[in-house]
């Protein structure tokens, strides 16, 4: 079942993703971070494969579905992501590229932050919060 069927809200780092709602906020604040919808999708998506390689052709087919666009699309969309969560360096927290395949979300950086911080999936249904579990020793993937 997919993040958005279930309204399941992940937290990683200062973010925490509203993958039902498609929304990028700040744990600190709670501030909504601006993404194209696209850079939001593509998010989701490498999130819900966590230390996979996902492939460049599945990511342009998922974020793009029924619509001819080429790869730039989908370099914009990381490149958005990679400024949105402040991972601009060579030395990615969050983002791989894996040069001519495609990209991973990093699996030992979010088990690493899910040490430090209570993680918690949320499931919501018709809006209104039906179960919360406590993640805080668990890992994704």
């Amino acid at each position: 079942m997919s993040a958005r069927a279930v309204g399941i809200v992940y937290e990683f780092g200062d973010f925490a993703l509203d993958a039902g709602r498609r929304l990028l906020t700040s744990r600190l604040d709670g501030t909504p971070i601006p993404l194209p919808a696209a850079a939001v999708h593509t998010l989701v998506y490498l999130i819900e494969r966590a230390g996979e390689l996902v492939d460049k052709d599945s990511l342009l087919r998922t974020v793009w579905p029924h619509v001819n666009v080429v790869e730039n699309n989908l370099v914009q969309s990381i490149s958005a992501l990679r400024r949105a969560l402040g991972d601009l360096s060579s030395d990615h927290r969050f983002i791989a590229t894996v040069p001519g395949r495609g990209y991973h979300l990093l699996r030992k950086s979010l088990q690493r932050r899910l040490h430090a911080v209570n993680v918690q999936l949320l499931f919501y249904r018709s809006n209104r919060l039906v179960t919360a579990l406590d993640m805080t020793r668990c890992s994704l993937g």
